[in-house]
């Protein structure tokens, strides 16, 4: 149970909690470090965009397979020293990578290995644990702010640790990313071993009522969720591939270059971060005078034209294979890989928020399930399936199928006529509901 002082001190001095945020920042830099350690490692291994999307599957499965047993950890355990435990054992885990790639070399056996751990320690049970701290964290009226600050922090440390990484390979090598990436976890769990707790509790217990297929059944049978759902599985089987053929495409303009490939996964993240940034402004901005200009209107055309854009910039990828010279060619795709990672970013606050809303209380838990299984499958088969075609009929002209297939499915949701209702989810997603409902003008009362 927390003591009175811990929830006296989270809800008065918000301050108190600076400390997680920038520490979760420097997590997030040695995530960004770790992820190029996989991509090019697995791709330099046999020039081989397969085995990139390989290791993005190895990474992915574990965390569906353990994700009933990773529940029952969560709600068994106090989230403050679950999340401390878990934390030092994935710091042994990448300290325990170093030595053995300082000591036998870099393969791409050990990458499988790797990213299997990962999937299994980090995905299935880090992740969890920590969305069932920040709940307990602060007053359940503060978390949205928590959440927004949170995931501005990672946005900036994923990014500059993506830009980095290319750079410091040059000189400590994949054992030194290892290193680091276990170092940069040391700071989150200090953190969290000193941060007050304003409520007891883990999350609530699975019921009997709370099956996935409930939770399926009730996406399935709104209009509006299942719209959605289409469309964030179909986008991200046809943008999130592009992360599995970065290195490819780099290879492309910069022969065996990690700076080429940081350059562009950094650019990629980019658009998410835009979004992580617009959370938060939305959020901080609740608090002054402008509410009304938030909630306001009815039409958001900007929507449809970001997944049209984001569509025709994979397509036009390709075309940046006859720019000279190569940098210029590099920058240019770095610009057009930022819409992309723009709409995905859009597109899981979207999806996310609409299941906090829509769905009954006994289902959210499982249909929060379902978004995550939607998109580690999307992910895994798309880049599996792209990766293949890739290496075989070269990754220029897989671009253009999957930006034609962008571009498909915003057509799609255009003539299905769910685009009204989508665009105001889209902007609705950067405002709690409760607020919209208070806000928007309410129709008289007739006598």
């Amino acid at each position: 149970m927390a003591s009175s002082a811990e929830a006296t001190a989270a809800s008065d001095n918000p301050s108190a909690l600076r400390p997680l945020v920038a520490t979760f920042s420097v997590q997030a830099f040695g995530w960004g470090v770790l992820l190029l350690v996989f991509s090019y490692g697995s791709y330099s291994a046999a020039n081989s965009a397969f085995d990139v999307a390989a290791i993005g599957a190895c990474i992915a499965a574990p965390s569906l397979i353990l994700m009933p047993l990773s529940a029952r950890i969560v709600h068994r355990f106090p989230p403050r020293q679950l999340n401390v435990v878990v934390l030092l054992i994935d710091f042994v885990l990448y300290v325990a990578l170093a030595v053995y790639t300082a000591t036998f070399g870099e393969s791409l056996a050990l990458l499988f290995v790797a990213a299997g751990l990962t999937g299994a320690l980090f995905v299935a049970i880090t992740v969890p644990a920590w969305r069932n701290l920040i709940r307990v964290a602060v007053p359940a009226e503060q978390i949205s702010q928590l959440n927004s600050r949170l995931i501005s922090g990672k946005s900036i440390g994923q990014v500059v640790g993506v830009l980095a990484s290319g750079v410091l390979y040059q000189f400590v090598g994949d054992a030194g990313l290892f290193l680091i990436t276990a170092l940069c976890i040391l700071p989150l769990a200090w953190a969290i071993a000193r941060m007050p707790i304003t409520r007891a509790g883990s999350i609530p217990e699975p019921s009997a009522r709370s099956s996935l297929g409930a939770a399926l059944r009730e996406i399935w049978l709104s209009n509006l969720m299942r719209s959605v759902f289409v469309l964030m599985a179909a986008m991200i089987f046809a943008a999130w591939p592009l992360m599995t053929l970065l290195p490819s495409l780099a290879d492309q303009i910069f022969p065996s270059s990690r700076v080429a490939v940081s350059f562009l996964t950094a650019m990629f993240f980019s658009g998410s971060a835009i979004v992580a940034f617009a959370v938060r402004w939305r959020i901080d901005a609740l608090e002054g005078t402008n509410t009304h200009a938030l909630v306001s209107g009815k039409r958001h055309p900007w929507t449809r034209s970001l997944l049209m854009l984001a569509g025709l910039a994979i397509a036009l990828l390709a075309l940046t294979a006859q720019l000279e010279p190569a940098l210029l060619g590099l920058v240019v795709t770095g610009l057009l890989l930022a819409p992309t990672g723009l709409l995905l970013g859009l597109l899981g606050v979207m999806t996310q928020s609409l299941v906090q809303r829509e769905i009954s209380a006994s289902s959210a838990a499982m249909a929060l399930t379902a978004y995550v299984i939607v998109v580690e499958i999307g992910t895994s088969a798309g880049s599996l399936v792209a990766a293949a075609l890739a290496d075989s009929i070269g990754v220029y002209s897989v671009l253009v199928g999957l930006g034609a297939l962008g571009v498909l499915v915003t057509f799609w949701l255009v003539r299905a006529r769910r685009y009204e209702s989508v665009s105001a989810l889209a902007v609705e997603a950067f405002v709690p509901g409760e607020l919209i409902v208070q806000l928007s003008p309410q129709p008289e009362r007739r006598n």
